[in-house]
């Protein structure tokens, strides 16, 4: 293994000889492209999302999350993809900030919607689609 140079803030910095064989003797784990939770049907992952430990407190807050939730799974489900995983990094490859993307293209799709659709006390509770 070589130095390891990079440049930051405008000054270049090297690894030093110990950081670099800690580097060679635990190397980085390998990034899978996908696990089984990118791999999980909208359903048991709108399921997962709206339980504890992410469940919140007040029924409004949890008809917030769950319209938030299937809202990004829309979005989401416009791009190609196997996986959730897969169809994130295509979203965001335009490097635009991704909440912005998923009004635009939600938007521009018809699937926006009113910003309170749906949420009642009854549909707080309801259990995910």
């Amino acid at each position: 293994m070589t130095a390891a140079t990079q440049e930051r803030a405008g000054r270049a910095w090297q690894f030093s000889a110990e950081a670099l064989a800690l580097l060679e003797k635990f190397p980085p784990r390998p990034v899978p492209a996908s696990w089984p939770g990118t791999r999980q049907s909208r359903g048991k992952v709108v399921a997962r999302l709206l339980a504890p430990p992410f469940e919140a407190a007040g029924s409004q807050d949890r008809c917030n999350r769950k319209l938030a939730l299937l809202k990004v799974l829309d979005w989401l489900e416009l791009h190609p993809g196997r996986t959730w995983q897969e169809r994130w990094d295509h979203a965001i490859s335009g490097g635009d900030d991704w909440r912005d993307a998923v009004i635009r293209e939600l938007s521009a799709a018809g699937n926006l919607g009113p910003a309170a659709a749906g949420c009642s006390r009854s549909s707080a509770r309801e259990s995910p689609s």
